[in-house]
């Protein structure tokens, strides 16, 4: 049961962070290529562009994630019992 809820745990790390990796890793690359085409130097528009997508991400999805959570949590609450008696 300890290893399950260990899995369980891993698995909502990369379901809550997959998404908004991602999307930041795709925008800073299509911003760098831009940047090359224009000779532009300049890092805040990479810092900008990354955390303009990460927050509109959370303001989407936030709501989701949310609930997957606090899924996860009673889970975990529900365990201890089980786990000490």
């Amino acid at each position: 049961m300890e290893f399950e809820l260990l899995k369980n745990a891993l698995k909502l790390i990369i379901i809550m962070t997959a998404l908004p990796v991602g999307l930041a890793v795709l925008v800073g690359g299509l911003i760098s290529i831009v940047q090359a085409a224009l000779q532009a130097q300049e890092q805040g528009l990479i810092f900008a562009g990354k955390l303009g997508v990460v927050i509109l991400v959370i303001v989407i999805k936030g709501s989701t994630a949310l609930a997957i959570l606090s899924e996860f949590t009673r889970n975990c609450f529900q365990y201890i019992p089980k786990a000490f008696f």
